[in-house]
Formats: structure tokens, sequence, C-alpha cells
């Protein structure tokens, strides 16, 4: 559980960073209209407190949004990117300014400017969205015209700026359904990416697990082993395994029928994994044998983990066996010596395994590891 924790912290983490940087990218997008604000400045279409207002009011606006995505306040929000919001404040810094311009021209050719930051719709935004967002700028725009023409009578031709409206509405309503349509793509897409990776990570664990038992197969055992290996060389820490038989195993399939064999492993199996800790490893090694991997665990521990199996084993009922039938098993346990192969260990636990068989079975048996 700690673990999925972590990794959902860290996706969060990974998120945040993502946003951050796109209002940085921002910041440096309004850098370029602040300097079309001064060409027009030193061309004598806007007086200087304007173009400072602007620089001002960006830089407030998208600290706003940098310091929220920094303290987390976007993740109590349904849209944790607040990409609407985002591009509707861009367009309020740029009306202001506009209503300023003393240029009919510069002021029609700077409002394309201020549609740009649409175009960051396009990284989350669906068609409805998009139009929705496309619309507050026309709005924007129609309420720059009626105020020049309320307030600056005279300074701008009513015919000229409907026609640029027409314009606008057909280019923002275009951007809308192509921003729309690449961004449906995109959600679809990362949809499929993530069904692919879940695809993958079901196909890697049914890798690594035994089919009848649903326990970890040998194929995955030897990788933890050689991991263990790895770590105890690494830190001189102490692990030990478990190798384990049923008993006359055999001897059940061919008196009862493969399917108690079968419940009898899968059973067994269940029961044993359940037994284990979240460090632990547990699987099935072959036929009737089962590895219990234990790391960070001395001679003695993995001595007394296995009593602790065998009598839950030997407690286990099935429904294929008779009532008054049992089953037991055999167990041989050692430790890692460090600097010798995991072959030599998994020699050592088998050779303990078959002197608890040789001694009657349903025993365990150690051998110290020096």
């Amino acid at each position: 559980m700690n673990a999925i924790q972590n990794d959902a912290r860290d996706r969060v983490k990974q998120n945040q960073a993502v946003r951050k940087r796109r209002v940085l990218m921002t910041i440096g997008s309004y850098l370029f209209t602040y300097t079309c604000l001064m060409i027009c400045y030193f061309n004598g279409i806007l007086d200087f407190q304007y173009t400072l207002h602007f620089l001002i009011a960006t830089f407030l606006i998208n600290g706003g949004f940098y310091l929220a995505f920094h303290l987390g306040w976007n993740l109590k929000l349904k849209d944790h990117n607040l990409t609407e919001w985002q591009i509707i404040c861009s367009v309020l810094p740029a009306i202001y300014v506009l209503y300023f311009i003393e240029d009919n021209q510069a002021r029609s050719a700077l409002f394309l400017i201020a549609i740009i930051p649409l175009c960051y719709g396009i990284l989350d935004l669906d068609t409805r969205r998009f139009i929705r967002v496309g619309l507050v700028f026309l709005l924007s725009y129609v309420v720059l015209i009626c105020s020049l023409i309320y307030f600056k009578e005279g300074f701008i031709n009513f015919d000229s700026e409907v026609i640029q409206a027409a314009v606008y509405l057909i280019v923002v309503l275009q951007m809308a359904l192509i921003g729309g349509f690449i961004s449906n793509l995109r959600a679809s897409l990362k949809r499929k990416n993530n069904e692919l990776n879940k695809a993958v990570d079901r196909i890697g664990e049914l890798l690594n697990i035994d089919e009848l038992t649903g326990v970890n197969n040998r194929r995955f055992l030897m990788q933890r082993i050689d991991e263990e290996t790895k770590r105890s060389e690494r830190k001189g820490t102490a692990y030990s395994v478990c190798l384990l038989d049923i008993d006359f195993f055999k001897k059940v399939n061919d008196t009862h029928g493969h399917l108690a064999g079968d419940e009898v492993l899968k059973n067994t199996a269940q029961a044993l994994v359940k037994e284990s800790r979240s460090i632990d490893c547990f699987g099935r090694y072959g036929g009737e044998e089962f590895l219990m991997i234990l790391p960070e665990t001395s001679l003695e521990g993995a001595i007394h983990k296995a009593e602790k199996m065998r009598k839950l084993v030997k407690d286990l009922s099935f429904s294929q066996l008779p009532e008054d039938k049992s089953i037991s098993i055999s167990i041989g346990v050692t430790s890692y010596r460090p600097g010798e192969s995991i072959k030599e260990t998994l020699a050592r636990a088998d050779d303990a395994l078959y002197k608890a068989k040789e001694d009657g079975r349903n025993k365990v048996v150690s051998f110290a590891s020096e």
C-alpha cells in the first residue's frame, strides 16, 4: 500500500511540475507580446505607462497560477490544469492595453496576438470547452469595440469593425474545432496508452505467476533470489530460504486423482502465501516443491517460520480428500553464506529437505551456512 501511495504522490509531483513549466512558457510568450507593445510605444501610438501596466498584470496573473500549482491549490478543483482560467485571464491585460492604442490597424493586428493563448487549449480542452473560451475572447473584443465607440466617438469605423469581428469569429471557431479535435485525439491516445500499459503489466504478471496455484513461479523466484543475493552482498545483511515439499504427493494423485492433487497444491500454496510477510517471496519451485525467500532473516528466524508453516499445512482440510486425511510438508532451511553462489545455497536447502524426508517427513531440518 505504501508503494502505491508513493507512486501516486510522485505522479502528482510530476504533473504539478509540468503545469508550472507551462506557466513559465506562457510568461515567455507574453514577453513577445510586450515587445510588440514597445514597438507601438516607440512609434508614438501607445503611452509607456500602459505597456508597464500590461507587464505588471502579466506577472501578477501568471505568478498567481504558478503559486496555485506550487502550493497545490489547484488539486482541490475539478480541473487540475486550470487551462480555461489561464486562457481567459490572459485576454484581460491584452484587452486593457488595446483600448489605449491610437491606431486601428495596430490594434487589429495585436488582437491576433492576443488570440495566441487559445493554442494552449490544444493541450487540454475538448471542443465544447474550446468554443466556450473562444466565445469569451470574442465577447471581450465586442466589449472593447463598444467601449471605443462610446468613449472615443469617431475614432473607429463601425463597418470595418463588424467585418473584423466576423473574421475573428471564423478564426476562433476554426481554432476551437481543430484544437478540440486534436485534444480529443490526445485524450484517446492517452487512454489507449494506459490500456496498453495495463496489458503489458498483466502480461508481466502472468509470466511470473504459476497458472495452477496462483503464486510466483520458478522464473520469478530465481529473479528475486538473485536480487536478494546482490542486496545481501551490498549491505552485508543475512537472508534465508525454506525449501518445502508436500509429503507423499504422488500417493495423493494415485489414490484420489489429479483433481485432488491440484486442490492440495493450490490450497497449500494459497495458505502459505498468506502466512508470508510483505517482504518475503513465496512461490512454486517445481512439481510439489515450494520455495520461501526470507530477506533479512537469520537461520533461527527461518526455522521458526518453517515450523509455523508446517503446523499450518497440517491443520488444512481439503474437499477432495477424506475428512480424516491430512497433508504434511517437509522443509529444508538454510541461510545464505556471503560469497557463495545461488546454486550452492539452494543445494544446501535441498540437502536439508532430503534429510527431513529421510527422517520420516513432516519435519523441519536446517543446515547452517557454515
